[in-house]
């Protein structure tokens, strides 16, 4: 499908480099203890509900289950916390305006009255934050997650005891790689043969538009502008009304479920009310457990219609004729094969390091795994509400992706930190000439892109990877069979 903004979003989309299965983040920040809870949510659970997968799996209950959960105690003498607390005291009363004094005017002890439960909460969460981070630098844990306050202990007078739980990354012990001997089937490394209507019929699939349509009803495929208002039946209570696009598919993300059946067939401005039943753990928290019922109307129908190979869509792709479009299809056909093969490799070079290593994997990190990959891709991960097998199938596939890309990165990470791996200024303005040459970029323009922070960030991360894949290739034994 193509939009108005296409040729400006061509640098973007060009310039991100191909990257390995690892996407994982191995290495934290640091000073996550700088927020604590006394209970823990997972981001992945949020995400998983938001994109209609329902709910993730949770972390281990019980902190003794995960092996890589660091718990200490944290002890502060009385005479530190209300030292503390008298300097915060008089830091308010030097500002505070109360009823009946002028500002900073007010007696000690009102305002001691008025502020004391609220100074003495912020204090001892600071001193506690405070505590936690010095103990984390000076042990140089690598944690991974927030600080979890089990258990906390702290009245007026005496000294504060807090328990306190944090997980933190595995030790992962390489083996001696020039030992290692791998098998590759070559069938495994072989990539489709470029064919080249195929090609063509999916570079045009791939710039649909959408035209509207008057003239017929919905079919599947089609792009839907939908009107509706909701009601949950219990309560009354009638939601704003709200226009949405919607997907006919059977599988869709929509937030009103299983609409595909009903909607098919329908014309604009046709209305139509539907009632469902939402699961109790439905995405959208207002709903979830209730019966609600729907008035919708049928605002507008789009037909996703694949473009002309003319010469605007030619010249549209940077060239001449029909000819040079081919060959060039036939030579980016060629360049994903070699990285179809080597990405081929780097899998079983990758499994073959993770049967060999054995360690425990982060809930954290594969909770973070989880929520991207939700977000990348959330119609992969969507399930029919209804169906509790085929909910559970879903989430346990995304959790396995998750922890094998977890585990591919953690591995990644050991290898780099192990060598010393960097990025050099020389590899990113190679790499920026490899970006422009490949994807007909002015070299500038690619540059430009790789000058915010985050995407320099990605850039880079990409490069380690790739350096640490060809340190494998070179001291690993692959054969192909």
């Amino acid at each position: 499908m193509t939009t108005d903004n296409e040729e400006n979003n061509k640098t973007e989309a060009a310039a991100k480099p191909k990257r390995t299965r690892a996407r994982a983040k191995a290495k934290p920040e640091p000073g996550t203890a700088e927020s604590m809870e006394t209970t823990e949510t997972t981001a992945a659970v949020e995400a998983a509900k938001k994109s209609g997968t329902g709910t993730a799996p949770a972390p281990e209950a019980e902190t003794q289950e995960n092996q890589l959960i660091v718990e200490f105690t944290i002890e502060i003498k009385k005479e530190e916390i209300e030292k503390k607390f008298n300097e915060t005291l008089d830091k308010y009363a030097a500002e505070i305006k109360l009823p009946g004094f002028r500002a900073g005017k007010a007696p000690m002890e009102v305002v001691r009255n008025r502020l004391k439960d609220a100074v003495s909460e912020e204090v001892v969460n600071q001193m506690l934050s405070e505590a936690v981070m010095e103990k984390i630098n000076k042990e140089k844990m690598r944690v991974i997650s927030k600080p979890i306050v089990k258990k906390l202990e702290h009245e007026e007078g005496k000294d504060l005891r807090a328990e306190m739980a944090m997980e933190v990354l595995p030790e992962i012990e390489l083996p001696d790689l020039e030992t290692l001997e791998i098998e590759i089937p070559v069938k495994d490394l072989e990539h489709e043969p470029f064919d080249e209507q195929k090609t063509i019929d999916r570079l045009l699939e791939s710039h649909m538009r959408q035209v509207p349509v008057t003239d017929r009803g919905i079919k599947g495929n089609d792009m839907v502008m939908l009107k509706y208002q909701s009601k949950i039946l219990a309560t009354k209570r009638m939601d704003r009304i709200k226009s949405n696009y919607y997907l006919a598919m059977k599988k869709d993300a929509f937030e009103i479920l299983d609409l595909y059946d009903e909607i098919v067939g329908k014309n604009i401005h046709d209305r139509l009310t539907v009632k469902r039943t939402y699961p109790a753990d439905y995405q959208k928290k207002i709903w979830a457990g209730k019966e609600v019922e729907h008035y919708i109307e049928i605002e507008k129908i789009f037909e996703m219609v694949k473009p002309n190979l003319d010469e605007k869509f030619l010249k549209a792709r940077g060239v001449n004729d029909e000819a040079e479009l081919k060959q060039r299809l036939k030579e980016e056909h060629e360049e994903h094969s070699k990285m179809h093969r080597e990405e081929k490799k780097t899998g079983f070079i990758i499994d073959k390091l993770s049967e060999a290593i054995n360690f425990p994997l982060p809930h954290a990190l594969v909770e973070e795994e989880m929520t991207r990959m939700i977000q990348q891709n959330p119609y992969q991960f969507t399930f029919n509400h209804h169906d509790e097998n085929e909910r559970k199938k879903v989430v346990e596939t995304l959790k396995a992706s998750a922890e094998k890309s977890v585990r591919s990165s953690l591995i990644i990470e050991t290898v780099k930190e192990k060598y010393n791996l960097k990025v050099t200024s020389e590899d990113l303005e190679n790499q920026y000439k490899s970006i422009a040459a490949t994807n007909h970029l002015e070299f500038k323009e690619v540059r430009n892109y790789y000058m915010k922070p985050e995407n320099k960030d990605y850039l880079e991360e990409s490069l380690i990877s790739s350096k640490v894949v060809d340190l494998l290739k070179e001291k690993i034994k692959i054969k192909e069979v």
